[in-house]
């Protein structure tokens, strides 16, 4: 199964891990657009769970770089970092960017995707003053991506194939 997230424990508490999310994405230079209370929503409605906060961080850049190559990829935007607590332990988890590119083969998104997940894992790891040192081995590049994807017969790939014996599912719309 391919990987799509990183976790890592937390040193400190919940709340001292929020905000040091918080602050070191804003010295990498990304944006803090929210920071959902998960827990506190939940709790309006009658549901309990342990401490749970989704930070929403973007930066200006890198978001426009990607949404030149593909609109659609404002579906996985702004990049979510979660702080919750399990068993009386703070984590850390966040989604590689790395991994968004695969889902818009063909669409030259991968170094930057590699940038920002770089810049992310940096504000993880500086966050909970712990060293990553189980670094993602899922970054390929454009061309590796939309080979692979190709192979697969993936329909948003240029001149994809459907695997031998399969029938194409994909028609192109046209307007009249």
């Amino acid at each position: 199964m391919i990987k799509f997230e990183t976790t890592i424990e937390s040193p400190r508490s919940f709340d001292d891990t929020v905000k040091a999310i918080e602050q070191k994405a804003a010295e990498k230079g990304f944006r803090v657009l929210h920071t959902h209370d998960v827990a506190a929503t939940l709790a309006e409605k009658g549901f309990r769970r342990d401490p749970l906060k989704i930070i929403e961080i973007c930066n200006a850049r890198y978001a426009n770089a990607v949404l030149e190559k593909n609109v659609k990829v404002s579906l996985m935007l702004p990049c979510p970092i979660s702080v919750y607590e399990q068993e009386g332990k703070t984590f850390v988890s966040a989604l590689l960017p790395s991994r968004i590119a695969n889902f818009f083969p063909g669409a030259g998104m991968e170094p930057i995707a590699n940038e920002v997940e770089k810049a992310v894992l940096v504000i993880i790891g500086e966050a909970t003053n712990r060293e990553i040192t189980e670094r993602p081995n899922n970054q390929r590049s454009n061309e590796e991506a939309s080979s692979r994807m190709a192979e697969e017969g993936c329909p948003n790939v240029p001149d994809a194939a459907p695997p031998e014996g399969t029938k194409s599912f994909v028609k192109t719309a046209t307007r009249k």
